[in-house]
C-alpha cells in the first residue's frame, strides 16, 4: 500500500475515533438543526408560563429523543489496513511510554508480525511491537488493535518475542447433551 494511501486511512481512522459534540453536529442535516433549535425555543417559552409545565417536560422529552434519533453513527467502514494497525500500535505505545515504565529515549519499532484474530469475522490486530533503548536493552510487546475502529485494546509484554502463534482462536464448546437429575 503507498505511504499516501496508508497516511490517509490512518487520517480517516484517527477522525472515526474522535467524536464528541462537533462529530453530532456535523451528522446533523440542516433541517434537523433548525428543528431542534426551533424546539429549543419553544420549550424555553414554555418554560417562562407556570401553566405549562407538562408541555415543556413533553418538548423537552421530544428534543431529546429527536437528538437521539437524527444523530447517526460515523458511517461504518471496512477493515482497517495492516500497515494503519501498525501505525496506531506504534503511536498508542509511544503515547503510553511512562504508563509502561518506558524510557523517554527508546525507540519503538515494528517487528513485521501483524496477525488478525478472526474467530468468525475479523476482531482483533495483534501487532508485534520492539523496543530498544539506546543502552541496547531489547523488550518486545504486542499491541491489540479493534479491526474496525482503530482502538488499542490492549498492550501486553511479551518476554519472548511475538511470532502471532501465540493468539490461538477461542472456541465455545457447548454439550449436546444435559445430564438427567
Amino acid at each position: 500500500m503507498a505511504e499516501s494511501e496508508v497516511e490517509e486511512e490512518f487520517e480517516q481512522v484517527r477522525k472515526r475515533r474522535t467524536g464528541g459534540i462537533n462529530q453530532l453536529i456535523k451528522n446533523f442535516k440542516p433541517w434537523h438543526f433548525i428543528m431542534i433549535v426551533f424546539l429549543i425555543m419553544l420549550y424555553i417559552w414554555t418554560l417562562k408560563d407556570p401553566t405549562m409545565k407538562n408541555q415543556a417536560i413533553i418538548i423537552g422529552v421530544g428534543i431529546v429523543s429527536l437528538v437521539f434519533f437524527f444523530s447517526k453513527k460515523a458511517e461504518i467502514s471496512g477493515l482497517i489496513s495492516d500497515e494503519v494497525a501498525t501505525r496506531i500500535a506504534i503511536k498508542g505505545l509511544e503515547n503510553r511510554k511512562e504508563e509502561y515504565n518506558l524510557p523517554s529515549n527508546v525507540d519503538i519499532k515494528s517487528t513485521n508480525c501483524c496477525r488478525l484474530e478472526t474467530p468468525e469475522e475479523p476482531m482483533e490486530w495483534h501487532i508485534g511491537i520492539k523496543t530498544e533503548t539506546r543502552e541496547g536493552k531489547i523488550d518486545y510487546w504486542r499491541v491489540d488493535v479493534h479491526a474496525f475502529d482503530g482502538i488499542i485494546t490492549g498492550i501486553v509484554e511479551a518476554p519472548t518475542g511475538f511470532t502471532g502463534n501465540e493468539i490461538f482462536k477461542k472456541i465455545v464448546v457447548q454439550p449436546k447433551y444435559y445430564a438427567e437429575e
